[in-house]
């Protein structure tokens, strides 16, 4: 319709990647060569953090579990949220896992008792416009000195912008903005092919924020 909304609907994201659990690792890669996962690793271990097994993690929209797997051996407790039950039973067969929870990532974060020492969002603020309730819940569950890191699309319009695709971009001066409102401050960032979506790269952001200690 060319509105831009604040977030998808719960019922469009959960029959979305219901319908998508099956083949979504194998179009995730070998069609759309996604690789946020292995490159989040990269930024972990570039900012120095060691793979002791130790960390308790929490994967915002964990989907199969491509980005836990990535990160396994940093942890030694970790959480997926999902809002797609089918999503989560393929997630289920990784070993890397403590607790699957269906849920949006908003209200769990706005009301878990948990709390983390690495919180990571890859290819899921996409579908989240309005990040005000996401990054404040972040940095409720974040230990002091916790790590988030996260994937946006880039778009130069105000704040954020409801694409075709049915994703979001986002204005990194907006991301910023809403960052240090809630408190948390850039570690890195860094541009990055997202995915290839009709032969074509599409560009976004990796970044990795702390929580102050």
């Amino acid at each position: 319709s060319g509105r831009t909304t604040a977030r998808a609907p719960d019922a469009y994201v959960r029959g979305l990647f219901d319908h998508y659990a099956d083949r979504y690792d194998r179009h995730l890669e070998a069609r759309l060569a996604y690789r946020v996962p292995g490159m989040f690793r990269e930024m972990l271990r570039d900012a120095g953090v060691t793979a002791d097994g130790t960390l308790r993690v929490a994967d915002l929209g964990c989907g199969t579990g491509l980005t836990g797997e990535a990160v396994a051996d940093l942890s030694g407790f970790m959480v997926g949220v999902d809002l797609s039950p089918r999503m989560l039973e393929r997630c289920r067969r990784r070993s890397c896992y403590t607790e699957l929870i269906e849920r949006a990532v908003e209200p769990w974060l706005a009301e878990t008792p948990h709390r983390f020492d690495l919180v990571l969002a890859g290819d899921v603020l996409i579908y989240i416009g309005d990040l005000r309730p996401v990054f404040s819940g972040v940095a409720r569950v974040l230990e002091s000195g916790g790590l988030f890191a996260f994937s946006t699309e880039t778009t130069e319009q105000a704040e954020y912008e409801l694409l075709p695709s049915g994703r979001y971009a986002h204005c990194l001066t907006s991301v910023d903005e809403l960052l240090a409102e809630s408190g948390l401050e850039i570690v890195a960032r860094r541009p990055a092919v997202i995915r290839v979506e009709r032969d074509k790269p599409l560009d976004g952001h990796l970044t990795l924020v702390r929580r102050p200690a």
